[in-house]
């Protein structure tokens, strides 16, 4: 009995440490929650930043360029797929052309085209350029024959 009583004992005593050791408030940097601040936490912080990238838009008349791509005038990085640009609108005047630069595996295997506010289609040439912004592809309309404002469509 004095044996049971013993090992019941240090169960309690093991239980309370495993209780008070939870209800402690997180160590500063330990991104990992394992308890210790360490290489291993640094090596989360990493990991986490390279999952965060930012996927540049556009959608007008200025052709994007590996220089201009990040500054062009309504470029944005709030898209991360293909299907939340659609409904992007944009105004064009006659003789201009319309270009979209997007990462190019948001559009592998999708019909991308816009639409004119008459309800015509408009579509992109068939040579898309993937080369001038590494992992991104850049659509192009032939030149307009009159001013349109026209809406990405999927």
């Amino acid at each position: 009995m004095k044996k049971f009583l013993m090992t019941f004992a240090a169960m309690l005593l093991v239980s309370a440490g495993a209780f008070a050791q939870s209800s402690e408030t997180p160590l500063k940097g330990d991104v990992n929650e394992d308890g210790v601040v360490d290489v291993a936490d640094i090596t989360a912080v990493i990991g986490i930043i390279k999952n965060v990238q930012e996927h540049y838009f556009y959608l007008g008349t200025v052709k994007p360029t590996a220089e201009n791509y990040k500054i062009i005038p309504g470029a944005t990085t709030s898209y991360s797929t293909f299907d939340e640009a659609i409904g992007t609108t944009v105004s064009a005047d006659a003789g201009q052309t319309l270009y979209m630069l997007c990462p190019a595996q948001w559009v592998k295997g999708k019909t991308v085209a816009l639409e004119d506010n008459s309800g015509e289609t408009l579509n992109f040439s068939e040579e898309i350029d993937y080369t001038t912004v590494s992992s991104y592809a850049i659509y192009k309309t032939q030149v307009l024959a009159d001013a349109k404002d026209v809406t990405l469509k999927g």
